[in-house]
């Protein structure tokens, strides 16, 4: 096991965080956005397709094997993915904090 100091896991924490950030910029867009006149099936298929797309990228599962749509990061990654990560339905630049 290769050892780290604190303040490259916490580059390495900062790096793996504006990758997700990045990602989801550029790949949430009106195509995965769900609405009220939405049928359930149609639903359904918005939520299907977002979820191959984060399939494809390694988002799906970021400890599991590239092979079942993760990125075999490890668990401080795994919970730093879900810290300040932009998510705005109105595609604003603003960044919530997921965890409150």
């Amino acid at each position: 096991m290769v050892m780290t100091s604190a303040k490259e896991q916490a580059v390495s924490d900062e790096a793996f965080r504006a990758e997700l950030r990045s990602w989801l910029v550029q790949n949430i867009t009106d195509e995965f956005r769900e609405n009220r006149d939405m049928s359930f099936r149609e639903r359904v298929a918005v939520r299907r397709t977002w979820q191959k797309k984060l399939f494809e990228a390694g988002w799906v599962g970021v400890r599991w094997p590239k092979e079942y749509g993760g990125r075999e990061k490890i668990t401080k990654q795994n919970a730093a993915a879900l810290v300040n990560v932009p998510f705005r339905q109105d595609g604003g630049d603003e960044e919530t904090d997921l965890t409150s």
